[in-house]
């Protein structure tokens, strides 16, 4: 079940669940992938079967390598795929081929059964597609539904809806009714493929949604979120026009609670949610509980602005946040103070993206104090979003040049985390990583090279292993912590080593900033300075300039929209494609990026001068050897 966001009190929810620890599946091993395929050969009838161990090498070897090949539930939908068409399409299929070829098969066989019952195959594909939307339904619904589809099909006279009803119970049986196409990917898959299809495919999203509600909605978010923004596109077009006829705040509310927190596909989507009900609120009520609802809706507003890229257009919503919750905790401390702490902690991520590094830290300090308080009182609750704060406020310390005050707060996050993902995996895993990546970026930064690469890699495989299940909601995770690796290794003269991780981030940020530029372009220009770095240092100078000229080209255009933001990202890659071209030769054309990121620094290290004299103090030597490239020795003198 959806929980709705609510920060310390979604965990106080998530607290009462029985079993509290999930039960982790782990993959299947090699031995037992071949029992579940037999097994499954076997119960269909099929003479086909597994070669034993040893028998075909090849065979073992991709079957151990399968990225679903560790689940039961692809595997014997692998096997289904095997009984018709043979098994040397066991193994060239990936998740979603696999995933769209049992969707074709199940299609054949709705066809197949309309044929048999004297009913058109597309009115059954139809009407199997409005109850897999609809997560099922009753005999009675079902036969209520079918004379609008039917009409909507322009096929008004052609069934009787009786006949369509009891076709489909025969074909998809449930007690009392219908259920939906079963596994959830593979129903998936077939809504998706007959909305695509389909004349009227936001008229039966429509229907689905006044029959069956909010189910509906979570039928279409898993769509988009297993498939894509390009294969579930479809699925995006139809929440769309779902949230389109809503008007009611708290009904766009109830919608944008279902999408789940992290989501890639769905981002642009859930902004554009969250700003419709920021302007659906009505202006007169000024009761706690509307005053409440208005403040949660605007941090949410400013979060979701925040993953489209919106940076400046987050930060609004986010102050306003913050004093109507300062104006609740003035009348009510116990109900309110854990949602200040909440939007503070946003607040300071909002200042941070926008520059205002000390403003941040004010808003991350006052988080973690209020925090720390309600956590000693009750820390099941209010430890992880403790947690939060911490490895946000470690975050804000590094930025303003507190390198050795910020390894505190991020060791603190990691040790809270790795208790909390002990006891419930699932739900602190994803966290736990995020603090591992923060801290090994907080030991880089104090030049304890070997103590970053533990939790640089142990971020690595965990965001590694959540991405292989949901890409949608990790992969930008991913990313990140396989450039803090690639950094890492790099740093302790694993040169070969660093490279793969860092041209992984680099083909993974450029997928994202593909599909979203605004969002993911800053991430993108990061990992090009880094690959940049790591290509230069196995030699491969010319391989080394291309990415340090792309990331200056995005920083310059990011820094001319978001100067505070990032222009201190812009010098830094100035110094390192002045770097770059000294290497290959070109000592006239370094000086000038240099001097520009010279000037950039000296700027900088003026109004903050504990965050940016080191900075200055590299660009300043980078110079001299520029100028001394160039003959100009009284130049670099200075």
């Amino acid at each position: 079940m959806p929980f709705d966001p609510g920060g310390d009190k979604a965990y106080t929810l998530q607290g009462i669940l029985d079993p509290h620890e999930p039960v982790r599946l782990q993959p299947l091993a090699p031995a037992a992938r071949r029992q579940v395929l037999n097994a499954m050969l076997a119960r269909l009838g099929s003479g086909e079967r597994v070669p034993p161990a040893g028998a075909a090498p090849g065979f073992d070897e991709q079957l151990t390598r399968l990225a679903w090949g560790g689940d039961p539930l692809y595997l014997m939908m692998a096997a289904n795929r095997v009984a018709e068409t043979g098994l040397g399409s066991l193994l060239v299929l990936n998740r979603v081929e696999l995933i769209k070829a049992v969707a074709g098969s199940e299609r054949a066989r709705l066809a197949r059964q309309a044929q048999a019952c004297g009913l058109a195959p597309e009115v059954l594909c139809h009407m199997a597609a409005l109850v897999t939307l609809s997560g099922g339904l009753t005999w009675d619904a079902l036969a209520d539904a079918a004379p609008a589809e039917l009409t909507a099909l322009r096929r008004p006279n052609a069934h009787s809806a009786d006949d369509v009803a009891n076709a489909l119970c025969a074909a998809l049986p449930a007690d009392g009714g219908v259920t939906a196409i079963l596994p959830d990917p593979v129903g998936e898959a077939f809504v998706l493929d007959v909305l695509a299809r389909s004349r009227v495919a936001q008229g039966v999203v429509s229907r689905a949604f006044a029959l069956s509600g909010l189910a509906v909605a979570d039928t279409l978010i898993r769509c988009a979120q297993d498939f894509g923004e390009a294969e579930g596109r479809v699925a995006l077009q139809s929440l769309q026009s779902l949230a389109d006829d809503l008007n009611e705040p708290t009904a766009l509310a109830a919608l944008l609670y279902r999408l789940p927190e992290s989501s890639v596909a769905l981002r642009k989507f859930a902004a554009g949610l969250s700003r419709r009900i920021v302007a659906t609120l009505p202006g007169d009520d000024r009761s706690p509980e509307a005053h409440a609802f208005k403040a949660r809706s605007l941090q949410d507003l400013a979060l979701r602005l925040s993953e489209i890229g919106d940076r400046r257009g987050a930060l609004a919503p986010a102050r306003e946040a913050v004093e109507i919750y300062r104006e609740l905790v003035a009348n009510n401390p116990d109900s309110f103070r854990a949602d200040l702490a909440g939007s503070l902690n946003n607040l300071a991520h909002r200042l941070s993206e926008m520059g205002d590094r000390q403003g941040a830290l004010a808003s991350a300090r006052e988080a973690v104090e209020i925090r720390r308080e309600l956590a000693a009182n009750n820390p099941d609750a209010f430890r992880p979003g403790l947690a939060i704060s911490l490895n946000n406020l470690a975050a804000c310390l590094s930025d303003l040049g507190d390198r050795q005050g910020a390894l505190a707060p991020a060791r603190e996050a990691v040790e809270i985390r790795r208790e909390l993902a002990a006891n419930n995996p699932d739900a602190f895993r994803p966290n736990l990583a995020s603090s591992l990546n923060n801290l090994a970026s907080r030991l880089s930064a104090l030049g304890d090279r070997q103590g970053a690469l533990a939790p640089a890699r142990e971020a690595v495989e965990i965001y590694r292993e959540l991405a292989a299940n949901n890409p949608d909601a990790f992969s930008p995770n991913l990313a990140s912590s396989l450039n803090n690796l690639a950094t890492s290794l790099g740093e302790l003269g694993d040169r070969q080593g660093a490279l793969a991780p860092a041209r992984e981030a680099v083909d993974i940020r450029r997928e994202l900033a593909a599909n979203n530029p605004d969002a993911f372009l800053p991430n993108l220009a990061n990992s090009l300075n880094n690959l940049a770095n790591r290509l230069s240092e196995l030699g491969d100078r010319q391989g080394g300039l291309a990415p340090a000229r792309e990331a200056v080209d995005i920083r310059r255009d990011l820094a001319a929209n978001n100067p505070d933001a990032f222009r201190p990202d812009l010098a830094m890659s100035l110094n390192n494609l002045a770097i770059r071209l000294s290497e290959m030769g070109d000592r006239q054309g370094a000086l000038a990026p240099g001097l520009e990121a010279l000037e950039i620094y000296r700027e900088l290290a003026a109004n903050n001068p504990e965050a940016f004299r080191p900075d200055l103090a590299i660009s300043l030597n980078n110079l001299a050897s520029r100028l001394s490239d160039l003959g100009d020795r009284q130049g670099a003198l200075a």
